[in-house]
């Protein structure tokens, strides 16, 4: 997992505020509403004083096998192709 700091300062109704964002990348997992869950990337934004921190997580997804994968490509070319169709673009 990799973690990366950042100094941002925001202004807010005139008044300048020191933001600290940590960013974390890779597989870990988190408990979510009670629930254990596994996540790809947590974002957190510190602000100051009592304006407290905003939590943002990425939800893995379960990998999909081959022939999944394929028959969702599939189903995303035929949507493109419909839609280019009915527009008279080819």
């Amino acid at each position: 997992m990799t973690t990366t700091v950042e100094y941002k300062t925001q202004v807010i109704n005139g008044k300048e505020y020191q933001l600290k964002i940590t960013r974390q990348k890779g597989l870990q997992e988190v408990v979510l509403n009670g629930e254990r869950v596994m996540v790809e990337e947590a974002a957190f934004v510190e602000w100051p004083g009592k304006m407290g921190t905003s939590k943002n997580y990425t939800v893995a997804r379960k990998p999909k096998s081959p022939e999944e994968e394929a028959a969702f490509l599939a189903r995303v070319r035929e949507i493109a192709t419909d839609g280019l169709i009915r527009q008279g673009i080819w």
